[in-house]
């Protein structure tokens, strides 16, 4: 075996270059031929002369090898992690919210906005998270739609203040109307009495079977008079029988209402109409009536204490009437 004098390879006997590094191998040196004399007791014994060195070897030189290539990491970059996204806050979310609400619901839901939006500005700054802005946002809005509240409820009760003061008396007096006449039957409290015309002294008597007799002189059964049915009507049927069935008069329910709201004494519990179907007239017992005459009349019932009375107008010769019943004419 030859042994490399480079890497210490031992590689065969043939080989003229190292297996492992390239390096050349030395030749073998012949083995020194020892001459063998008989020896004699005369000789003389000789030390064998050193063999001469052997000449060094000569070193090839290291065949060039090709640096491996450097091997990169393919893999993907690691990005660094982001920073968590700070969250906003719920209140100050909550108070402008309110905030913005209280807008449309006239500053109602101003105050808990105005509460909301300052807790949500103090926990914002101090658990660092947004909204802040919200926060003010809310505080700003809901101070304004205070103010405006205030402001619109000062005028408010300035105004009613004033109204009442100009317009109290007329109002207490209107409602204690309606319930003066409301819980009346003023339909048969006319139907029950007879009734006198308060400056002419006429007479009108509601008989049984919707009938009547309307006397030119009160007191004076054999005079001239009229004579045939009737009908009455109270409160809102009243109003719509004249807008309706007598609608060829021309008097609309817009101008009953109005009618109504312009004496405080009037209202639409006590408004009548009383239709009278003039089917004769008798003068010294003759009728001189060829056809049936329709006298409508329209007003109000009236009590003023123990007194009553029939405002009313004739709606034929738009003329005003007003009847006391029989016992307050002759009082």
């Amino acid at each position: 075996m030859k042994k490399c004098i480079f890497c210490g390879f031992d590689n065969e006997d043939g080989s003229k270059f190292c297996v492992s590094c390239g390096t050349e191998l030395p030749e073998a040196s012949a083995a020194p031929q020892v001459t063998s004399e008989p020896e004699t007791a005369e000789s003389v014994y000789q030390p064998t002369p050193a063999p001469a060195p052997a000449p060094a070897p000569q070193v090839a030189p290291a065949p060039q090898v090709a640096p491996a290539p450097v091997q990169y990491n393919q893999s993907a970059p690691v990005s660094s992690p982001r920073p968590a996204a700070r969250q906003t806050n719920g209140l100050c979310v909550t108070g402008f919210v309110l905030a913005i609400c209280s807008i449309v619901t006239l500053g109602l839901t101003s105050l808990p906005g105005l509460i909301f939006s300052i807790c949500g500005c103090a926990s914002a700054k101090k658990k660092n998270q947004n909204g802040k802005g919200l926060g003010i946002a809310g505080i700003i809005i809901s101070v304004l739609a205070l103010i405006i509240m205030a402001v619109s409820f000062a005028v408010f009760i300035f105004g009613t203040s004033s109204f009442l003061d100009e317009y109290g008396d007329d109002i207490k007096r209107e409602i204690e109307t309606q319930s003066t006449y409301a819980d009346l039957n003023i339909k048969k409290i006319i139907k029950n009495e007879n009734w006198v015309l308060e400056r002419e002294g006429s007479y009108l008597v509601f008989e049984s079977g919707n009938r009547f007799r309307y006397y030119e002189t009160y007191g004076d059964d054999d005079s001239s008079y009229y004579e045939g049915t009737y009908e009455i009507y109270v409160g809102r049927d009243a109003i719509e029988y004249v807008s309706e069935d007598l609608e060829e008069y021309g008097v609309t329910e817009e101008e009953i209402e109005e009618l109504l709201a312009a004496d405080r004494d009037y209202c639409v519990e006590n408004f009548v109409c009383i239709v009278l179907n003039n089917e004769s007239c008798m003068v010294d017992g003759v009728n001189t009536l060829d056809n049936e005459v329709v006298s409508p009349y329209i007003g109000n019932y009236l009590i003023d204490g123990d007194e009553c009375g029939l405002d009313l107008t004739n709606m034929n010769q738009a003329t005003h009437v007003f009847f006391v019943p029989e016992d307050q004419y002759n009082d």
